[in-house]
């Protein structure tokens, strides 16, 4: 981590709802009045029971949904962008340079190889072809997905390797910011390790992470400090 380390996210008395259009419009409300920064090197822990808005949060920070009151506040090339407020292409900009995001989820293209799929986000940003191809085999090694899947398409991996899969596409670049989404939930504990391992590097190179993990063990290994989203709601 860099010894003066700068903030690189706040958010500021966000509030999520969501409105059931099928039942008469009636709102629904996730969280209110959240605020919470983060510095370089920091592993904020999203905590709180099941259904009080973590992966909510997540996404609405990402850009998935929209949040029509509060700040999200992102150091991107070297100035603040508030994405409550920033446009589609803006938003888009960001996620390409600073914000990586792992959810529980991998989206591929059906015949699209591994080593392709996790080369990609390097091509796109203009990295040499040699260069993409070894990056990509290198973290795909060091989260142990066998070589002889590498010439294959994802989709009929195990949920594990698919999930190792969709850690390694965004763990093959250096994001200033994470958004991690329960990256070890379907790993056994070899593959958890691999995986503790690349966070805790990316973390210590001055990455920003912020993180579910219902794992007690992986929480522990990688966490710096705890949001508590239940608390947060009842001080608010």
């Amino acid at each position: 981590m860099k010894n003066t380390a700068i903030e690189v996210l706040a958010v500021k008395n966000l509030k999520k709802s969501f409105i059931l259009h099928n039942q008469n419009s009636i709102e629904l409300p996730v969280f209110d009045n959240i605020s919470f920064s983060l510095k370089e090197g920091e592993c904020l822990v999203l905590a709180g029971p099941s259904g009080t808005g973590k992966s909510t949060l997540l996404r609405s920070i990402y850009g998935n949904y929209l949040t029509h009151f509060g700040e999200i506040n992102i150091y991107h090339n070297q100035s603040w962008i508030n994405l409550v407020e920033a446009t589609p292409h803006s938003i888009l900009n960001v996620r390409r340079q600073t914000l990586g995001y792992v959810s529980q989820f991998l989206r591929v293209i059906p015949r699209i190889s591994t080593l392709d799929l996790v080369a990609e986000p390097l091509l796109e940003q203009g990295e040499t072809e040699v260069h993409s191809i070894n990056r990509a085999k290198d973290i795909l090694q060091k989260l142990a997905i066998p070589e002889t899947l590498w010439d294959l398409p994802p989709a009929t991996f195990s949920g594990g390797e698919q999930q190792r899969v969709n850690i390694a596409i965004t763990f093959v670049k250096e994001f200033p910011i994470l958004l991690l989404d329960e990256p070890t939930a379907s790993l056994d504990q070899k593959n958890k390790q691999a995986v503790i391992d690349l966070i805790i590097n990316a973390r210590d190179k001055g990455t920003a992470i912020i993180g579910i993990f219902h794992d007690e063990y992986v929480r522990n290994a990688v966490g710096t400090s705890i949001f508590d989203i239940e608390e947060a709601k009842h001080a608010a």
